[in-house]
């Protein structure tokens, strides 16, 4: 095995590089963001706070990926990018978002953290569960379009497959990254 998709040329890991950033600086954050939750007068309301934090991501990722990207509320720059990447799935600058693009929405987690939890430990928990998830949403994006790389890890082929169906199914259902529930609750899930 090569480390290449499908009789591609291209290696498999071409560009994950571009995760480097990201996983360089998210990662401890969100580690030191779960150790504040969890250091709390009562740490299992910080645990919750950060599957709270994961639920939150979940059902935001899903609508703007729905209701923005494939589709016609908001038209930015970046959604260009997006529909670009439904033509072209493999280079991972039309998927992966640098930090020049990310970090200034980390102020806009932290006040949303803060607004549904006014409290310290609690808006932490919020915050790693949310700023987490993006990293492992990141991850398993770049590994749907190398699927080499999710070859003997079946945790990741299954995350990685309703993306796949985004993309090679319907582009008009299917819209979770590594969830597919909200397909499910809201309609646009194929069995």
């Amino acid at each position: 095995m090569d480390g290449r998709v499908n009789g591609d040329s291209r290696p498999a890991a071409e560009g994950i590089g571009l995760l480097a950033a990201p996983t360089f600086v998210y990662l401890p954050m969100t580690i030191a963001l779960v150790a504040g939750a969890l250091a709390s007068p009562k740490p299992a309301i910080g645990a919750a706070m950060t599957a709270f934090g994961v639920f939150l991501w979940t059902i935001g990722e899903y609508v703007v990926h729905r209701f923005v990207e494939h589709g016609t509320i908001v038209r930015a720059k970046y959604i260009e990018n997006h529909l670009r990447h439904h033509r072209e799935p493999w280079p991972a600058e039309h998927f992966v978002y640098s930090l020049r693009q990310t970090l200034p929405i980390v102020p806009l987690i932290f006040a949303e953290a803060w607004l549904v939890s006014w409290e310290i430990h609690r808006a932490m928990g919020v915050a790693a569960g949310i700023i987490g998830s993006y990293l492992v949403n990141e991850w398993v994006h770049f590994v749907a379009h190398r699927p080499e790389l999710a070859r003997d890890r079946p945790v990741l082929a299954f995350m990685a497959k309703n993306h796949l169906r985004h993309h090679h199914e319907n582009a008009q259902r299917h819209f979770g990254f590594f969830t597919s529930f909200w397909d499910r609750v809201l309609g646009s899930h194929a069995p």
